[in-house]
């Protein structure tokens, strides 16, 4: 059990970190993209691997837009990393089999699937945003086959499963203490 409340620990101020790194990467992507990184490939840290179309322009509007719609999966991924670091909390102090705790895994769930949900979205505003300054006949909005995020989606309900199954156990840890 010791061992387990030092790496929640640790774990809770990794995720808590993220939360103020994120928003940075977010800038700095956006601050430094400019034409010859988008036709280089170079985009690779923005969120869903989103590939952008060559702008004719580099116009400081159109990259705080961009900024903004790439906040929204950054934001929700921030709450994930929020909702973590508060449940690595309670583990910490040895708190398991909780309402609090299944409540926090619900959120993590729900949050992954939404995100998972927004990619198709947030990659063809992304895409649309970066090229609205191109000419009539070049503007582009982008859906392909890699934004439908399966593996996210999964992997969100396995957690709810879990979560499920802990509200279970904490259900029969309350019947066994009224159990005389």
């Amino acid at each position: 059990m010791q061992k387990m409340q030092s790496l929640s620990k640790w774990l809770k101020w990794i995720f808590a970190m993220y939360l103020i790194v994120l928003p940075v990467i977010q800038i700095v992507i956006w601050t430094y993209l400019d034409k010859q990184t988008v036709r280089t490939g170079a985009t690779e840290l923005l969120p869903y691997g989103v590939v952008l179309p060559p702008p004719i322009t580099d116009v400081v509007e159109t990259k705080f837009v961009c900024f903004l719609i790439s906040m929204v999966p950054t934001a929700i991924t921030m709450f994930v990393f929020y909702y973590l670091s508060r449940l690595f909390s309670l583990y910490s102090k040895g708190i398991i089999f909780e309402d609090s705790n299944v409540n926090l895994i619900k959120k993590i769930a729900y949050l992954l699937l939404i995100k998972a949900a927004i990619g198709p979205v947030f990659e063809a505003a992304i895409t649309a945003a970066w090229t609205m300054g191109n000419p009539v006949g070049e503007r582009v909005i982008m859906l392909t086959s890699q934004t439908i995020n399966l593996n996210g989606i999964v992997t969100a309900l396995i957690i709810l499963v879990a979560a499920w199954v802990m509200n279970e156990g904490q259900k029969l840890k309350q019947e066994q203490l009224f159990t005389v």
